[in-house]
Parts: structure tokens; sequence; C-alpha cells
């Protein structure tokens, strides 16, 4: 028997599944471009300080350009990734209201007279909790996701571009402000002290 997840999954319409996905991609590309315009930024600080004006020139306009287009892909893939989750996220919720209307409508008349079936409440239902639903299997998923790929980019920035010790004394210094992230302040200041 399936679960509520997997039953909730199963409304959507026939190639749901391929608008989720392509979402759930564009949207992690999207998420890719904010460590990279960081690392552009962090760039562009630099060159200030060469040497050489016509290098200075040169990569001012490397860099600039670099970072409208990180800014144009960013722009495009995250409107695409918002169009295909707000579009199955809206066949999820006609689906659920099609679904509940269709079943309130095969009750006996008795349904009705318990107080907590009137039309009131189940029109709320119909706006509010399916809403919600909606918005838990689409709009959240794909928030995940962004976050997911952001992190993990940073991270792999960071390890890239920095020292290693330095690195972990900024995870441990997010730590203090992150009750959450206890267990990685221990973990970094273990690593620190055996460097």
């Amino acid at each position: 028997q399936k679960g509520p997840a997997a039953r909730l999954w199963g409304l959507k319409k026939e190639g749901d599944g391929g608008l989720t996905g392509a979402g759930l991609f564009f949207g992690a590309i999207a998420s890719i471009s904010f460590p990279a315009l960081g690392l552009a930024f962090a760039k562009i600080l630099t060159i200030f300080y060469y040497p050489n004006p016509g290098a200075l020139w040169t990569s001012a306009w490397v860099w600039a350009l670099l970072m409208l287009v990180i800014s144009v892909i960013s722009v495009v893939c995250d409107t695409t990734s918002s169009y295909a989750i707000g579009a199955v996220g809206a066949h999820l919720t006609k689906n659920l209201r099609q679904l509940s209307m269709t079943t309130w409508l095969k009750q006996d008349m008795s349904f009705f007279d318990d107080d907590g079936n009137s039309s009131g409440d189940l029109t709320e239902f119909l706006g509010e909790n399916i809403t919600l639903v909606q918005s838990l299997l689409s709009e959240k998923l794909a928030t995940t996701v962004r976050n997911f790929f952001t992190l993990v980019t940073g991270l792999v920035l960071m390890f890239l571009l920095s020292p290693w010790e330095l690195v972990l004394f900024v995870l441990g210094c997010q730590g203090v402000n992150s009750p959450d992230l206890h267990p990685i302040v221990t973990a970094t200041a273990r690593l620190l002290e055996a460097a």
C-alpha cells in the first residue's frame, strides 16, 4: 500500500515528472550562480592591485562580462525553474481539489450535518490546506534542492581556492552562530588542534 506522499505524487498530471526534474535542474544551476557571482566579485576587487594598467583594464572587462553572463544564466534558469515547479504545483492543486469535490459529492447527506463538514470548513479546506500540500511538494522541495546546491558549491569553491585550515576555521565560526551546527564546530576544533 502506498504512503501519503506517494499517493500525492500519483495525483500529478502525466508529464509532471519531467517538469519537476527540469525545475529542480534549472533551480540547481541558478543556485550555483550565487557562489560563482561571489567569486567573480572578489576577483574584481583584487584587480585594483595590479601594477600594470593594461592588465587591470583587460581583467576588469573579463570579470565584468563573466558576472553579466552568470547573472543572465541565473535569471533564465531561475525563471524556468519557477515556471516548471509552479506548473507542477498548479496541476497537483487542481487534481487534489477535483478529488476532494468528487469524494464529497459521493457522501451521504448526513456527512454534511457534522459541524466539521460545514460548507465553510470544506471551502476553507479547498482554499488553504490543499495549497499547503502543493507548497510542500513543489516549492519546498525546490528550495531544499537550491539550498543544497548553493552550500555544496560554496564549500567546493572554499576548499579549492583557500587553505584548508582557513576553511575549517570559517566553518567553525559559522557553528557559533547556529546551534544546529554544533557537531561541525566540534569536529572543526579537533581538526585544527591536530593540524
